[in-house]
């Protein structure tokens, strides 16, 4: 956490801009501005009254009470408003209340309006500056977390993410894997004929046990499988034909290795063959492990 320095009663902004120190900055988007009632803001002309005076205005201390959360800041220097935080934080429009000093006060409601609440002339919402106004609010916000120890480092941003990133997919992997496993535990097959990635999203084409179990998963309320079907590469949705045999192969070669890990730690063990050719002529070998466990029961298993 950096230290910064404590903020003073007397702070021009006309002497920071986006080139200035961090603790200028900071002091200046920390720093809230008041005047005492009796502050007399220097007025300038602005045309003439029917009686033939000088129509004299001046910065209004009411002004501060209604956008000075917004952003508006006053120089005495130049006697002239600025936006605090578009100054510090420009975007692509640097014109008034940015770089260019405000002075024109009979148009100043209007201004403001549409700088800091995006309310044109015309009652509509949504101008430019009002846009690029609120992108510097944004980044004057993290700064000012940033300068506080609130907001993390870059760095650790990336970590933080990257293993969000990496906690989804397991999950992800996870549920499909679970769906192979259920399937070759209950002895079912898992593709049918239309197993191919056109027909995923068709409710009146059967796609075989696992695509409509990973369905069905979604419907029940497994909603980052859900989102990551929705949102994700459609090239990278992790349900082809070829991740299916891929899974079996990882899940037969966990269920062989704690077989051979029991097997090895038995006191007495047998292992059984037999051989049968099926209807395709084609020459099936089963073998088949009995043991005994460290409790004493006869176990079973085919390899």
């Amino acid at each position: 956490m950096r230290k910064v320095s404590s903020t003073t009663q007397r702070i021009d902004i006309s002497a920071t801009d986006n080139n200035s120190s961090d603790t200028e900055k900071y002091n200046i988007l920390k720093f809230r501005q008041s005047f005492d009632k009796k502050f007399q803001f220097p007025q300038q002309q602005f045309g003439t009254k029917p009686s033939g005076k000088p129509h004299m205005r001046s910065f209004s201390n009411h002004w501060l009470d209604e956008f000075g959360q917004d952003g508006l800041i006053y120089s005495e220097t130049e006697n002239a408003a600025y936006c605090k935080y578009c100054r510090l934080f420009p975007g692509r429009d640097r014109g008034l209340l940015v770089e260019k000093p405000f002075r024109k006060w009979k148009d100043a409601i209007r201004e403001f309006n549409a700088h800091f609440r995006g309310s044109q002339a015309d009652k509509t919402k949504g101008c430019r500056g009002n846009k690029l106004h609120i992108s510097s609010v944004v980044r004057a916000t993290e700064f000012i977390k940033r300068m506080e120890g609130v907001q993390l480092q870059i760095h650790q941003v990336m970590d933080t993410k990257s293993q969000e990133q990496v906690n989804k997919n397991r999950q992800i992997i996870a549920s499909i894997a679970k769906t192979v496993h259920f399937l070759a535990k209950q002895n079912l097959p898992l593709r049918g004929h239309r197993d191919d990635c056109q027909y995923y999203d068709c409710k009146d084409i059967n796609t075989g046990n696992f695509q409509e179990l990973l369905k069905f998963r979604c419907k029940s309320g497994d909603t980052c499988l859900k989102l990551h079907f929705e949102e994700g590469n459609k090239n990278a949705t992790y349900r082809s034909k070829t991740i299916q045999n891929q899974l079996i192969t990882i899940i037969s070669d966990q269920i062989l290795e704690g077989i051979i890990t029991k097997v090895q730690t038995a006191k007495f063990f047998a292992v059984s063959a037999d051989e049968a050719t099926d209807r395709g002529l084609q020459t099936q070998l089963t073998m088949t492990v009995r043991y005994v466990d460290d409790l004493g029961n006869y176990r079973s298993s085919k390899i």
